[in-house]
Parts: C-alpha cells; structure tokens; sequence
C-alpha cells in the first residue's frame, strides 16, 4: 500500500475515533469524564498527524499511575522531511553538537549524530493530560509529573523515554522555569479543547489543535540539531 494512503487513513481513523466517541456519549457530554476521554482523542489525533509518533494507547484510568497516553516516537521521518526544506547542517553544524553531554545526574546523547548517519532513532513516550485546568500549568502539576516519571521509568530507561505533558494553557513563568531546571526529557504541548459550535455540534476540524510545542532545556540539548522545531514553524506535516 502507497505511503501517502496509509498516512491518510490514519489521519481519518483518529477523526473517526472523535466522532464515534461522541456520537456514542451523547447522554454524559457535559460530564469532566467525557470532557477527558474527548481531549485524550485529540491529543492522540495531533500527536499522530503533526510529530507522527505511532503505537498510541490511551491507558487512563484509575491504575493509570498518572499516564493517559503511550506511544513510540521514531524522529527519522521528521528529520528526512525538514532536511528537504531547510539547511540543517548550516544552521546547526553536527560538528559543534557535542557527542556527548553531561547533566546534573546523567549523560545525554544528543541524537543529531545518529539521525545523521541514518540510524534508527525511537522513543519510548509517556504522555499525561490535563484538559480540566482553568489557568496556566503551575510548578505543582510538574512536580507530580516528575514524580510519575521516576515511577515509571527506570535509571537505565531514561535516555530512550520522554515525557509528555498537554494541556489547553500556557505555563507559568515558574513553571517555566521548574521544569527548565530538571534533568527529565520533557515536552510541553499547548493543545486546545474540542469546542462546539452554536448549533451544539462538535467542530473537530477546527479545534482540539497543537498550538505550542515547547522543549526544556534537557529535550533541547538532546533534539539539538534535528529540526523539530523547524518541522512544526514551515507545517511541513502536510507534505
């Protein structure tokens, strides 16, 4: 089967998802259950057709240990896409990437080296959703994060894991600054809610959309170089 048509059925199977999931709610729609389970859908949708991570599980519920998606992010496709369209190896030459770098408590491989020796390059995603904060993500939901995260993933599983948080709002600038500090791969994503339309439908083409994509400072390091970034400013996704 072509590659173009897979892509294109996928994107319609997470669109269907939506709306068979709402079709089938119906009776609990104004519930904080379906306003969860109905964001958790859209997080999958734009963590699929706009960073093409696979293998998305939504696992929440209440043994979830505080993850409500997982997924396999492999970076090849994304950095083989941007390369197309713009100059990587001026704007970040490989040769002034470290090979390797140390943080407070671990050591980082910064993947522009094998990406660009065309090896493999996947992880392991943890993702956690909060679509029912009214304001900004403050320190106190990162600090749980990095809580699940020690949890879950083990010393010698930490630089083939990132965690991801999604939320509606943007950070506060402590928050900022919180998980800016710590040695965890983390990715915050701005994702806004289904919305309905005057006539009380759902308007899924329209909303339930990555806004911002934002990495800290240990994401950076190790991402350096890749074209992520790049890949989301010029919507190369829609190539």
């Amino acid at each position: 089967m072509n590659k173009d048509i897979r892509q294109l059925e996928q994107k319609s199977l997470y669109n269907d998802l939506l709306v068979n999931y709402i079709n089938g709610n119906q009776s609990i729609i104004k519930s904080t259950v379906f306003q969860g389970n109905l964001y958790e859908h859209a997080v999958m949708r734009e963590l699929h057709e706009k960073l093409f991570m696979g293998n998305l599980s939504k696992v929440g519920g209440a043994h979830d240990g505080g993850v409500d998606i997982t997924a396999k992010w492999n970076l090849n496709k994304i950095y083989s896409t941007v390369r197309k369209e713009v100059d990587l190896a001026t704007m970040y030459p490989p040769e002034n990437i470290p090979k390797r770098i140390k943080l407070k408590s671990r050591m980082i491989n910064p993947i522009i080296h094998k990406l660009s020796r065309g090896e493999d390059v996947e992880f392991d995603v943890l993702i956690q959703c909060k679509a029912f904060n009214k304001s900004k993500v403050a320190p106190k939901e990162f600090r749980e994060l990095i809580g699940t995260y020690n949890t879950l993933v083990s010393p010698k599983k930490r630089n083939s894991s990132i965690m991801i948080m999604c939320s509606p709002h943007l950070l506060t600038p402590d928050g900022l600054k919180l998980i800016n500090s710590i040695d965890m791969s983390l990715i915050y994503l701005r994702i806004s809610q289904i919305t309905q339309t005057s006539d009380k439908s759902f308007d899924i083409s329209h909303s339930g959309k990555l806004l911002n994509y934002y990495e800290n400072d240990t994401i950076n390091k190790l991402f350096k170089g890749c074209g992520i970034q790049e890949f989301l400013k010029l919507s190369l996704y829609n190539k």
